[in-house]
């Protein structure tokens, strides 16, 4: 009998205490383990449990020690879930950030920066996309908002539209998520300016989830 640590939670480490319940149908009772030490239950070590030949019916209560607790809220419906966002004449772009106008999905604005010349000297031959929490947006202590979405440049003369995803969790720590190098300027260039030489970007939100810690 074991219990093993999900993996979307293996990247960090939980302590537990573990109590092993083996039921016996003969005389309608419980035999309990349990084990006195904590456990830490991490990627490199994600199983603890007892080995058990016995075929019989049993259960497990795991009690994790908290300080803190989290309530997450889900809305999956939104009005706009997709915004596209034109700079035109992107060839001549000469700032080293453009701001898009404020995405306003799941209570919270967020907006696009785009980097023409890459977000720095050693990106300069990429274009730098991101997706930010707005500047003038409070995020409170302990607030996470989970963000699943899709980015992409898209194809002005088809649908070999360059796209990629975020499946991340912003705050005060993480305000932002993107790619330094989204696609290069020679492609960018060769494939995605229209016939006035203008860029199309667009975001689609699929899922956003508030939460909150007490």
């Amino acid at each position: 009998m074991y219990v093993e640590l999900d993996s979307e939670s293996a990247s960090s480490t939980i302590l537990a205490y573990l109590t092993f319940f083996i039921y016996n149908k003969k005389e309608n009772k419980y035999f309990t383990i349990q084990d006195d030490e904590e456990k830490q239950f991490n990627a490199l070590r994600p199983v603890h449990g007892f080995p058990q030949d016995d075929q019989c019916e049993f259960g497990v209560d795991v009690m994790v020690p908290l300080t803190n607790w989290e309530v997450v809220s889900n809305t999956q419906e939104y009005s706009n879930t997709k915004f596209c966002w034109t700079l035109e004449n992107f060839s001549e772009l000469k700032e080293h950030c453009y701001v898009s106008s404020k995405i306003l999905v799941g209570g919270r604005n967020w907006v696009l920066k785009l980097y023409p010349k890459g977000l720095n000297t050693i990106y300069s031959a990429w274009l730098s996309l991101f997706l930010h929490i707005a500047d003038d947006e409070t995020v409170k202590t302990g607030e996470e908002t989970y963000v699943q979405c899709d980015m992409r440049i898209l194809d002005p003369f088809g649908c070999d539209h360059l796209t990629k995803k975020i499946n991340q969790r912003f705050g005060n720590s993480i305000p932002t998520w993107g790619w330094h190098k989204f696609v290069s300027l020679a492609n960018l260039e060769k494939v995605y300016l229209d016939n006035l030489g203008s860029l199309e970007v667009e975001i689609h939100f699929k899922v956003v989830s508030s939460t909150k810690y007490s």
